[in-house]
């Protein structure tokens, strides 16, 4: 089935929406959004986004040549976190902040108030924690 599959040119991708998205209120929301921030001047935006990893994770899949096996260490323990969080604009990247352990109300505050505020004041905007 997978020769199939690579023959016609499919492969595994899938693209997962919430079940509200498509709904008339959810819709409005989006309208109502768009006209509030359409006239925004692209140079006053800045988007913040934040990431998790776990470092002792590994794959489930693996391939190798035919007729051999892939062997690998599945470790036991979770392993740590590492947690980044950042803001850019549409001209640089205006703050940056990594940290041990998951992202909490404390550590937020900590980035917007020293780390964001810095960086769209005209400070250095970086720090590992």
């Amino acid at each position: 089935m997978c020769r199939g599959l690579k023959r016609l040119e499919l492969t595994k991708k899938k693209r997962l929406l919430g079940s509200q998205a498509a709904t008339d209120r959810v819709q409005k929301l989006r309208g109502e959004y768009w006209e509030k921030v359409k006239n925004v001047e692209l140079e006053n935006l800045v988007f913040l986004d934040e990431m998790g990893v776990l470092l002792g994770l590994t794959r489930n899949y693996a391939r190798s040549p035919h007729g051999s096996r892939v062997c690998d260490i599945k470790p036991f323990y979770r392993g740590a976190k590492v947690t980044a969080i950042g803001a850019i604009s549409i001209k640089k990247v205006v703050a940056l902040m990594t940290m041990n352990d998951s992202m909490n109300g404390k550590a937020f505050e900590v980035f917007t108030l020293k780390i964001f505020s810095a960086g769209t004041l005209g400070g250095s905007g970086s720090s590992n924690g």
